[in-house]
């Protein structure tokens, strides 16, 4: 027996242990192959590798699957360094040849490995595998063999499974518009478009088959088919996607950097379109149902917009569209040029390609420009059925199209609008998922798979081009569903959503969705579609303009109250905000023209700039507009939330008060702001008023006339490249010692600077000393610079010279020790809760009370809460911001209890002594119209009786100067008609004799509660834009036979 050495012995053992971890890992494999083969006869066929061929850019293979060897063709290739490409199709017909990156092969027995300079992918020949390791090791891919291949439905259709390794947290996010969250892990996603009416669930009006995951990796499947993803649905160890086809085209994107991935995303599927600049500007629109049925009333009400300071660009003719299809009415074409003239774009309504087949165009129509069945029939669906698609792969029937309905609307004559010729600026395109269905191909001019995805992407983009064509400064369409590529298409919108917080959420996260999938001008109707009868309608519109100005689009459309038609805190809120808006469209149009040429949206949740921070991939309800500003809409009730600050430093965009990030945050901030960061070292490109106050006023025909002016945040160095009427210019900034240098280069109009600062001593352009001015000559003056001592900020403007394009701004004799104590001073962390407020009375009427208080200095809001015992106040009215605030369901004859506290961003304050409420007396109570006018609540009635069949009379005293025809005007708590909430409407006009009348509000709605109602001399004196503070009433104790009048609704 021969004895080994020791070493023998000692690399014996190596061998066998090695050997042994081969064969344990073999055994893990087998035992988790065996829990993931599928069951029994489920069909799934497994891809075979038999041979390949090497071409310069892919390696082809062929293949053979199922009991009966089926040909099969695979192709590998690398569109980009870090992008594998995987094709697979049956039979043995060759691929198109591809563009691709170079890449090294080797061969071992049964494995192949491809190599370029960022990746690696290892190919197993029997049964096909693919993996994809980064080349550290990190595995992003690893498909399981025994679940991917062909399969065979109980329908008989083929389908293409590939299912892949998951890792223990993995996270997934893209998929199109996704309103129940961002994260589909655990769900099963399908690719399928559907109108998705308030939608909180997984339909959607917008399906890509992209994701990007947490992994850092991303993965597309390049079909418009209803593609199916199982996200862990089944089980926690694997994902899987399934095409309804026999061929399947995906591609993996290995950058670790998400922004990276969705360049080369849309490298693929095509970029964002480069919009026109007024596309950015605040919309307006209101449904027919809402009285915009007339041009009479969406005059006025427009009129009554810009007359009141609200600043407005662009208005959309959905509710007054049906004018322009009645007989010659001038009054519609010169609403047109009348609105033109005071600088609003107009676009109008269209269905995507789609008409009724009983309609006399169609009939008329080359029946070849439809789209027809298998069996030649006509493919027959859409909006409310009965509807036939144009053809989009048809040129000629595109042609025909636009001729036939959308030139009429787009061509003017000479700049005006004349029958045949409305000169608007653009086209919204709605119901776009309602594609009929159909089972085997359809006739079409060029076959597309996923048609009933892809129709309105192919159409709408078409229309995008022509109207670049024919408007000279830009057309845009307005596109509410489509699949793959949807960014190619100008705006997208997020449909019908209800005014309620739950619905706001699903907005924001399905807006954030749709950025990972590269789609950059997504908006939605501000602050919801349709009111319903929610509690939360008032604060979500004041939320949803805010968030709007923070967004792609600021458009507010539908039937629930508009703007003019919210309280005075809600209208005070909204004009805010669309100044506001104007003040950012030159950042955002900026950030519009870097999604053009990279395909980065301007809105990006967080893991897109952090993917490194795993805080981020759980974040809904945060974003980043571009990468300087972090938003964090409320998207529920209430004045503090949680914010997270990723790494760096944050400053407040409002107060600029500076945070250090990676933390959570609680801000507190009054109803009226909404909480945004910009990061430091930033310059944000803004267009202000002559007074450079961010969200001040100005004057409609001064929008477009804005000054252009750069907000300097933080204390270091910093640059900022910036488009600018189709050129670049650069800002770059410079601190030495005690002096900041700016420099502007390539301008060619007036511009201002502003940052926070001490007081410095002097201030030069180009080496000149420009002059301090005080606040009013600084306003009135083109060029010179203002100190604002309560905001801390140095503000400048220079008037450029014909003949210079770069300048050079000195700020001498900034310090930063005192700069330092201002900010110690300014921000001191003391807290200075608010005062008590005072109730002044509380009254019961009639099932209700009214609550007065006198408001405090330092709150922007208070809780009321009230109960029948005085220890025992359980009710709660909460961000209360006006006196007085009614409460409801007050039993008749019970002692109410209220009590009252304020809140301010450093808390909430004290809570008062519980007042308890007065009884109405006997009394009669008197309305006086003064000024022609006179509000009343309308729990104020006299007297109230009920009929047996629930018919209720609610009498009101009303004292008028002279006899007369009164117009009366009432708004409900409660739905009057289909889905309009909270409006005032307009009962008709009533006679009234001087002196005190007894009007008698008849009330056939059972479910309707008054909320208050108006009375003018007037009809042209609306209710809307009021400070509907009510009017004055005395009390008597006869009224000496009353003037009945009776009105009813």
């Amino acid at each position: 027996m021969q004895i080994k050495s020791p070493a023998k012995i000692k690399k014996t053992k190596k061998l066998l242990s090695k050997i042994y971890v081969i064969l344990l890992l073999f055994f893990v494999d087998v035992i988790i192959g065996q829990q993931l083969l599928p069951s029994k006869g489920n069909g799934i066929e497994t891809i075979q590798i038999v041979s390949h061929t090497v071409s310069r850019n892919a390696i082809n293979f062929k293949c053979l699957y199922g009991v009966e060897d089926k040909d099969a063709s695979l192709r590998i290739s690398f569109p980009f360094p870090e992008v594998v490409r995987v094709q697979i199709h049956q039979g043995e017909e060759p691929f198109a040849e591809e563009i691709g990156q170079p890449f090294d092969i080797q061969q071992k027995g049964n494995l192949f490995e491809l190599k370029t300079d960022s990746l690696r992918v290892r190919i197993q020949k029997q049964p096909w595998q693919l993996t994809i390791p980064r080349l550290n090791g990190d595995v992003i891919f690893r498909q399981i063999p025994e679940q991917s291949g062909y399969i065979n439905s109980e329908s008989g259709n083929r389908t293409l499974r590939i299912t892949a390794q998951m890792q223990q947290s993995e996270g997934f996010y893209g998929f199109g518009e996704k309103f129940n969250g961002m994260n589909q892990r655990g769900k099963k996603v399908v690719m399928e478009i559907s109108d998705a009416y308030v939608e909180k669930g997984s339909r959607t009006y917008k399906a890509i088959p992209f994701f990007i995951s947490s992994a850092r990796y991303g993965l597309l499947v390049n079909s418009g088919l209803p593609v199916v993803y199982d996200l862990g649905k089944k089980s926690n160890d694997f994902y899987s996607f399934e095409i309804p086809d026999n061929e399947i085209d995906y591609f993996i994107f290995a950058n670790k950097d998400p922004l990276t991935i969705i360049q080369e995303y849309t490298d693929i599927v095509g970029k964002t379109r480069l919009v026109p600049k007024w596309s950015l500007e605040p919309w307006l629109s209101r449904r027919s149902m809402t009285g915009w049925d007339s041009t009479i009333t969406a005059e006025a009400d427009v009129d009554m917009l810009l007359n009141n300071g609200y600043p407005l660009g662009v208005i959309l003719w959905e509710g007054i569209r049906g004018q322009f299809s009645r007989k010659q009415i001038p009054d519609i074409h010169a609403l047109s040029d009348k609105w033109h003239s005071q600088g609003l774009k107009q676009v109008f309504w269209s269905l995507a390609g789609h008409i009724s087949n009983n309609s006399d165009v169609f009939k008329n129509a080359n029946p070849d420009y439809f789209i027809r069945n298998y069996d030649s029939t006509l493919s027959i669906g859409g909006f409310r059925g009965g509807h036939v698609y144009i053809d989009p792969t048809n040129p000629d029937a595109m042609n025909w199209w636009i001729k036939t309905f959308y030139e009429p609307y787009i061509s003017g004559e000479d700049g005006r609008s004349v029958p045949g010729h409305a000169n608007l600026d653009g086209v919204k395109i709605d119901f776009c998922e309602l594609f009929p269905e159909y089972q085997l191909p359809l006739l079409m001019q060029k076959t597309v798979k996923g048609i009933e995805n892809e129709h309105a992407v192919l159409f709408s983009e078409q229309i995008y081009d022509w109207l670049q064509q024919r408007k000279p400064e830009g057309g845009i369409t307005w596109v509410r569903g489509g699949g793959l590529g949807i960014q190619r298409v100008g705006f997208v919108w997020g449909g019908d959503r209800r005014r309620t917080f739950p619905q706001f959420r699903g907005t924001v996260s399905a807006s954030l969705s749709l950025a990972v999938c590269g789609v950059a001008l997504a908006g939605y109707d501000l602050g919801g579609y349709i009111g319903g009868n929610s509690p939360d309608a008032r604060e979500v519109y004041i939320r949803g303009a805010q968030y709007s100005a923070f967004s792609p689009s600021f458009h507010d459309h539908g039937s629930a109250p508009a703007p003019w038609e919210q309280d005075e805190y809600g209208r005070e809120n909204y004009k805010f905000y669309a100044r506001v808006r104007y003040n950012l469209i030159p950042y955002l149009y900026n950030l519009v023209r870097i999604a053009h040429e990279k395909g980065i949206p301007l809105m990006r949740p967080l893991f897109l700039h952090y993917p490194n921070d795993k805080n981020t991939y759980s974040i809904e309800d945060e974003y980043l507009l571009g990468d300087a500003l972090l938003v964090a809409p409320f998207v529920n009730s209430g004045t503090t939330r949680k914010v997270y600050l990723p790494a760096g430093e944050w400053i407040d965009f409002w107060t600029e008060k500076t945070y250090s990030g990676r933390q959570t945050i609680n801000y507190t901030a009054p109803l009226n702001r909404i909480p945004v960061f910009v990061k430091s070292s930033s310059i944000i490109p803004l267009e202000l008023n002559d007074a450079l106050q961010v969200g001040g006023p100005f004057l409609q025909n001064r929008k477009n006339d804005l000054l252009l002016t750069f907000g300097i945040f933080g204390r270091d160095d910093a640059t900022l490249n910036f488009y600018e009427n189709k050129k670049e210019l650069s800002i770059s900034t410079h601190i030495n010692e005690n002096e900041r240098q700016i420099v502007v280069e390539n301008i060619d109009r007036d511009f201002g600077l502003y940052l926070m600062a001490n007081r410095p001593e002097k201030i030069t352009v180009n080496g000149t000393e420009i002059i301090y001015l005080n606040a009013t000559d600084f306003t009135a003056s083109s060029s010179g610079w203002n100190y604002d001592a309560e905001n801390l900020k140095v503000l400048v403007k220079i008037a450029v010279d014909d003949f210079e394009s770069r300048y050079i701004i000195k700020i001498s004799g900034l310090d930063r020790e005192e700069y330092a104590l201002l900010r110690k001073q300014r921000f001191d962390t003391t807290v200075f809760p608010p005062e008590e407020p005072k109730i002044l009375s509380v009254e019961n009427w009639n099932g209700s009370a009214d609550i007065h208080f006198q408001p405090v200095n330092n709150a922007f809001a208070y809780t009321v809460e009230y109960g029948f015992t005085p220890d025992k106040l359980d009710k709660k009215l909460i961000n209360v911001v006006e006196s007085p605030v009614t409460v409801h369901n007050i039993p008749i004859g019970r002692s109410l209890y209220v009590s009252m506290r304020a809140q301010n961003e450093w808390g909430t304050g004290k809570e008062t002594i519980p007042v308890v409420a007065k009884q109405i007396t006997t009394q009669k109570i008197v309305f006086s119209l003064e000024n022609g006018s006179a509000f009343l609540r309308g729990n104020h009635y006299n007297s109230k009786t009920i009929s047996e069949n629930g018919i209720r009379q609610l009498d009101y005293s009303i004292r008028v100067p002279e006899t007369g025809t009164y117009q009366f005007w009432i708004k409900a708590n409660k739905n009057i008609q289909h889905h309009l909430y909270f409006r005032w409407y307009h009962l008709g006009g009533i006679k009234l004799k001087k002196g005190i009348n007894s009007v008698q509000l008849i009330i056939q709605n059972q479910t309707t509660e008054i909320g208050k109602l108006f009375l003018t001399s007037s009809k042209e004196d609306r209710p809307v834009m009021k400070s509907d503070i009510e009017t004055i009433f005395s009390e008597e104790e006869t009224i000496s036979v009353p003037k009945k009048v009776t009105v009813r609704f």
